[in-house]
This record gives structure tokens, sequence and C-alpha cells, in this order.
């Protein structure tokens, strides 16, 4: 599948870009580079961004 930018990730997810900015420099999506250094995001990455967000709702907590 091919891989996504920020802004068409972001609405997948759905949240800010700013959020996948975020959760890429934690450590909890793993944004690959094109070769300009744009992130670009899979659908596991996407997958993962909106689970990591829900179970955060869930809980309360977890600041990424």
């Amino acid at each position: 599948m091919k891989d996504k930018g920020i802004s068409e990730a972001a609405r997948s997810v759905p949240c800010a870009e700013g959020t996948l900015r975020r959760l890429d420099r934690n450590g909890i999506v793993r944004a690959a580079r094109d070769p300009w250094g744009r992130r670009l995001f899979g659908q596991d990455d996407v997958d993962a961004a909106r689970k990591y967000l829900r179970d955060r709702r869930t809980t309360g907590s977890g600041a990424a």
C-alpha cells in the first residue's frame, strides 16, 4: 500500500499533524522518509496512532 503524507495520515487517524510528529519522535509510530525528508506513514502507522490515542483517551494517561 502507498504510504501517506502527514496530512492524509492525520485525516485518517484522525488527529493533528503535530500529534503524528510527536508520536514519531517518541517512537509510537515509525514514519519513513522520502528523499526530501518528509514523513511518510503506512497503514500500520495510522493504525498504531489510532490505537494509542484511543487507549490514551480511555485511560486518561500516557503522554507521548
